[in-house]
């Protein structure tokens, strides 16, 4: 079956290979699917999915006779429903309604190119669109107005040259805000209400089809009547008076309103999810000029588990797309491959990991999809349990459909890694050792922008100089300056001023700076093949670009909010048993040399652990450096990498440019040899 499936789907001329029972209920299938674009934008996926749908019908059904009878067979199971009225004028008004219907099913399959009734009743039946945007509903709208048309064939003897009324996509392609849900329960139901919404689903079905201005204004007439009826009915069972006015107030039939909401039942009949969301979400920085407003209206819904940090619009997208479907149904979305790497991603990338079947992760790193500059990664998730699934991690490169397939496993056996476009193998060391996290406080630098009461007065570039002098006497780096043994360069920072350091974001604390000696990295992943740990003992000041360590006993006695996060001394209070005692930090870091770490952190060993267990490829976080396993070993076996230590950092001190491999190969024998590996 599977194979027989791929064949249908490639573009060939070649007949498919299914029986006809199996033909039958693809068919079926596909006139049964319910398919939302999120974000339509001009509908570029939307008319995407239905080129492929055509395509598939073409070779399934090439003349039509079943997707067509299954049109008429819809007609008829209304015509069945409506015999049923018990007023006989309204009746056999509704019925003969309905079997004009059924002429103009025939007339569009008979009168057009086989690919108009394909077209035609999968737009009415299957494909959705939303956007916050009513100019881009409008576009999309004007988009399948455009395929319609050149699928129609003209007729000079016929009015109008046998050209049909389009159809009317008021109730397919709607401006809305998709990412706020709304208030209340419209779960609420009652024999009344469900009547009602069977009455509103008949008046937008005949309204698609609807040819007269007359016809039109009489189905939006009743469309609206019927809004303000259940929304009442809905009140009476206790749905807030507000959110039933917000619900009448809703005009599918204005192009210039946009609705504060989305609901799939209220504006598309669909109560019981999709089938397939797909698209390509806004990608939305947190800073963005604009965005607070609808940030905290996220936020505030209490609809998603996923936001974590200063997350990306995209964010709430995935898990939207995700929660309208369907149990069973799949979602597959185009978004940045920040999400690969972004720390605002984690909460996201671990609800998916728990909650859903991850089928297939595609790579794009290499290749530019959009004239963006941003790379992406696509992915399909299913609503389903996943956790004995082994999802599909390809990277396509140079091209795409050049694709490498890389490791992967059941889903609970899965870290965050999943996410990387690489594969990776986590070093087992046999020899003891203690995490980096237990030998120096880690923390990020100071942020040298203006804080809130300034906001938006002064950046680092107003607070930084080339010259050191009385105004600037802070020596400065950011992450950019930083390389493998030493600093390539400083700057000078504005110091004992007005502004600094009084009105920085964040100052960290001085004590910080003026330890003898520490380590600062650069906090970007980028270059995590060859790593850059900077020695320090100029009392460097940095921002938020990049990492401090500083030996926990060279901070004995300093006592601040930031490091009673991270440990606590016995007589401090409260007590936080789950937090580490400083006085043992502080016993274990007098074991350890400064230089005995700058070779270790900046060794093949250290790269290979971060690349296989850090949170990002883009970044290294503080949380990655952390556990980092450091050799626990004595200061005598120190010895032989301090001394290479010292030897690369003399060289580098009177030539920055000194060729210091040799050193660094024997480096890295000795480092090697302290964690049990081959330098190899």
């Amino acid at each position: 079956m599977d194979a027989a499936l791929l064949h249908l789907l490639a573009y060939t001329d070649e007949p498919h290979r299914f029986t006809e029972a199996e033909t039958a209920q693809l068919i079926h299938a596909i006139d049964s699917l319910k398919i939302l674009d999120p974000a339509c934008g001009s509908g570029a996926f939307p008319m995407g999915i239905l080129h492929k749908l055509v395509f598939l019908l073409s070779k399934l059904d090439p003349g039509n006779a079943q997707w067509r009878q299954r049109q008429i067979d819809r007609v008829r199971r209304t015509i069945a429903a409506a015999e049923q009225i018990d007023d006989s004028t309204f009746r056999e008004s509704t019925i003969g309604e309905l079997e004009r219907e059924i002429e103009s099913i025939n007339e569009a399959f008979e009168r057009n190119e086989l690919d108009y009734g394909r077209k035609l009743y999968l737009i009415e039946h299957c494909i959705y669109g939303v956007d916050i945007q009513p100019i881009a509903t409008q576009i999309a709208k004007l988009r399948f107005f455009i395929s319609l048309i050149v699928e129609q064939r003209l007729d000079d003897t016929k009015a109008n040259r046998g050209v049909r009324p389009l159809p009317n996509l008021e109730t397919k392609f709607v401006a809305a805000n998709t990412l706020l849900g709304i208030e209340g329960q419209l779960s609420l139901r009652s024999t009344e209400i469900s009547e009602k919404e069977r009455q509103l689903a008949e008046v937008r079905r005949r309204h698609f089809t609807a040819r007269t201005p007359q016809t039109k204004e009489r189905y939006r007439q009743q469309d609206a009547r019927l809004r303000r009826e259940i929304s009442a009915l809905l009140r009476d069972l206790g749905l807030p008076s507000g959110t039933a006015q917000e619900l009448a107030a809703w005009e599918p039939y204005n192009q210039n309103a946009v609705a504060d909401f989305f609901d799939a039942e209220w504006m598309f009949g669909i109560s019981e999810g999709f089938d397939i969301t797909i698209g390509n979400p806004p990608y939305v920085r947190a800073d963005a000029p604009g965005q607070q407003a609808l940030r905290q209206a996220i936020k505030d819904s209490a609809q998603y588990e996923t936001l974590f940090g200063k997350w990306d619009l995209y964010i709430p997208f995935i898990e939207r797309s995700y929660k309208l479907l369907k149990p069973g149904g799949f979602t597959t979305l185009i978004v940045s491959d920040a999400y690969c790497h972004a720390k605002y991603a984690l909460k996201s990338q671990e609800w998916f990991r728990e909650n859903s079947r991850i089928c297939c992760l595609n790579f794009f790193r290499d290749i530019q999809i959009f004239d963006a500059a941003v790379r992406n990664i696509t992915y399909l998730f299913q609503r389903a349990a996943g956790s004995e699934h082994e999802p599909e991690r390809r990277v396509h490169a140079p091209e795409f459909g050049n694709v490498t397939l890389l490791s992967t496993d059941a889903q609970q056996n899965l870290t965050h890694r999943l996410f990387f476009p690489e594969d990776t193998e986590v070093q087992q060391f046999t020899v003891p050792t203690v995490t980096l996290d237990t030998i120096c406080y880690i923390s990020v630098g100071m942020v040298v922008h203006a804080n809130k009461q300034a906001r938006g007065a002064f950046g680092v570039r107003d607070l930084v100089s080339d010259v050191h002098d009385e105004t600037h006497p802070k020596p400065f780096v950011e992450g950019k300056h930083l390389a493998r043994w030493l600093p390539a360069t400083n700057k000078w920072l504005e110091w004992g001023t007005e502004r600094a350091p009084a009105l920085f974001t964040s100052t960290t604390f001085p004590e910080l700076y003026e330890v003898a000696e520490r380590l600062i990295s650069a906090d970007m992943a980028a270059g995590v093949k060859k790593l850059k740990v900077s020695y320090d003992d100029r009392h460097l000041r940095h921002n938020q670009s990049a990492w401090s360590f500083t030996l926990w006993h060279d901070l004995a006695g300093v006592r601040n909010r930031a490091i009673k996060q991270k440990a606590r001394y016995r007589d401090e209070k409260p007590q936080r048993p789950e937090l580490p005692r400083r006085e043992e930090l502080e016993e274990m870091s007098r074991r350890f040399s400064v230089k005995f770490l700058l070779g270790v952190m900046n060794s093949r060993v250290a790269r290979d652990f971060l690349m296989a267990n850090r949170r990002s490829n883009i970044h290294i976080y503080p949380d990655d450096w952390k556990q980092l396993p450091i050799p626990d070993v004595s200061p005598a076996q120190q010895a032989p990498v301090v001394a290479l230590v010292d030897a690369i950092l003399s060289a580098k001190h009177a030539d920055f440019a000194a060729d210091v491999s040799g050193l660094e190969a024997a480096l890295e024998r000795e480092v090697s040899a302290l964690y049990g590996l081959s330098s190899e």
